[in-house]
């Protein structure tokens, strides 16, 4: 097993751990992609999805408000190469996304009035970093409460 993929699997069990303290319920069938789905879309894209989206679509693809309550999570079923680039959240002035989908554990960039800006983190990383701080942040949850967002 190499490093890199050690360090993926930490961050999904530290995942895991956040997720576990901070919802009410723990993750069911509904908040999972189904490997059909994933196979299927895929084959739709014509090309493979790297294994950190694969394993992160499989634990909670279906949980939109963890990635963000302001930003969208693009949907599976929505995923589409935008000039080589997969969009995975859509914000309102920018975009987060993967180039490289033959990497494990590809490199995010930020695209922003039609540039295309490296992030400096892993999907992996940028994931869980993302899902902590949605469920961890509480000003985040004060401020969407404030313009009238919270779910």
């Amino acid at each position: 097993m190499t490093d890199q993929r050690r360090a993926m699997l930490r961050r999904w069990l530290s995942l895991s751990a956040v997720l576990e303290r901070n919802i009410g319920a723990p993750l069911g069938p509904a908040d999972r992609v189904s490997p059909a789905d994933l196979v299927a879309t895929m084959g739709r894209l014509e090309c493979p999805l790297p294994a950190a989206l694969c394993e992160f679509l499989l634990i909670a693809g279906r949980r939109a408000d963890l990635v963000g309550r302001r930003d969208r999570w693009v949907p599976v079923e929505e995923l589409s190469l935008e000039d080589g680039l997969l969009v995975l959240v859509r914000g309102d002035t920018a975009d987060w996304g993967i180039q490289d989908l033959n990497d494990d554990d590809p490199p995010v960039v930020l695209w922003s009035e039609g540039a295309i800006r490296p992030v400096g983190v892993s999907l992996s990383e940028f994931l869980t970093d993302r899902v902590r701080t949605t469920l961890e942040n509480p000003i985040a949850g004060l401020m969407d409460l404030a313009r009238g967002t919270e779910n």
